[in-house]
């Protein structure tokens, strides 16, 4: 313990010393010409001593002394594009709050795809009960006055003796450019009031690309025409006939394999929609439809992307 104590201590004074010799200029940009000859005379000390921050960084982390951050769409009520899309650094956190009657209401992460906008919400205050929050009513609104629908939202964690809760908001539809947000919620756990938060926003990446893949088996028929890329989805579109939507899929390429989320259709026009979470680009996917039930691979195909 004292080796490790001493070792503690020298490479404290080491970032003190680094701290001590780097160069910041002025508030007019200038730089003091005193600070750049002592500079260059420890050029190599200062090397040397950047090597010493970084094992101190290690160090510190095998000690277990360091900040582990916390993704926020990681609750029951998040799927795994939005899991995803968070590793890959696709949500924008932020601070934007209305406060009324003792109930503190903040925008704390957006994901904005172009094909959906996600919300994670804080609410605080003596007036948060727990469980999935009871709101009225729900609009979300752009700088262009288009409404986006709110599709689902669910239950968080609860925090602090039921002081702090949190859920996920989730809306059909997404800004395709950089815009400003207003949510707003009326009526929460029956205080009766409405709570503004406007916020900017700026969707990431869509891609769109086009196919022509089919399928067949005795029992039905699969016909895909459209591939989709955001940061929450690959989306495969076509028509389709007789599918049996309780089915589930796999899609995969060269750099690994996802598992279905949701599947999309109309009887009546046979249109059929299956929402992945994200895979990287390919020029080319696999399909492989499974039964519910035990998994068998009713149907394989190949995608290639045009």
């Amino acid at each position: 313990m004292k080796n490790i104590n001493k070792s503690k201590f020298e490479i404290e004074k080491s970032l003190k010393n680094i701290k001590e010799n780097i160069i910041v200029p002025d508030i007019d940009g200038q730089y003091d010409s005193n600070k750049i000859y002592k500079f260059k005379q420890r050029k190599t000390i200062w090397r040397y001593k950047v090597v010493t921050a970084f094992t101190m960084v290690f160090l510190l982390c095998g000690t277990g002394t360091y900040a582990a951050f916390t993704y926020i769409f990681n609750n029951d009520s998040s799927d795994k594009g939005l899991t995803t899309a968070e590793v890959n650094g696709k949500v924008s956190y932020s601070n934007y709050f209305s406060e009324k009657q003792n109930l503190r209401v903040t925008v704390d992460g957006v994901i904005t795809d172009g094909v959906r906008t996600v919300l994670h919400i804080l609410f605080e205050g003596s007036e948060v009960k727990g469980g999935i929050p009871e709101i009225e009513e729900i609009y979300l609104v752009d700088e262009d006055g288009v409404n986006y629908p709110v599709t689902h939202w669910g239950q968080g964690d609860i925090k602090n003796n039921n002081k702090f809760d949190e859920t996920i908001i989730e809306f059909d539809g997404s800004p395709l450019s950089k815009t400003n947000l207003k949510l707003s919620l009326k009526n929460i756990n029956g205080i009766q009031d409405q709570w503004d938060i406007q916020f900017p926003v700026t969707p990431t990446n869509v891609k769109i690309y086009n196919t022509n893949s089919k399928a067949s088996t005795d029992n039905f028929e699969l016909e895909f025409s459209k591939v989709t890329f955001t940061s929450t989805y690959t989306i495969l579109e076509g028509k389709s006939k007789n599918f049996d939507f309780t089915n589930s899929a796999k899609l995969s390429n060269s750099t690994g394999k996802v598992e279905l989320l949701k599947s999309e259709g109309q009887e009546e026009d046979d249109l059929i929609k299956l929402f992945f979470p994200p895979i990287e680009e390919s020029d080319r996917l696999t399909l492989e439809i499974t039964s519910f039930e035990n998994q068998e691979i009713l149907s394989s195909l190949s995608i290639p992307i045009q």
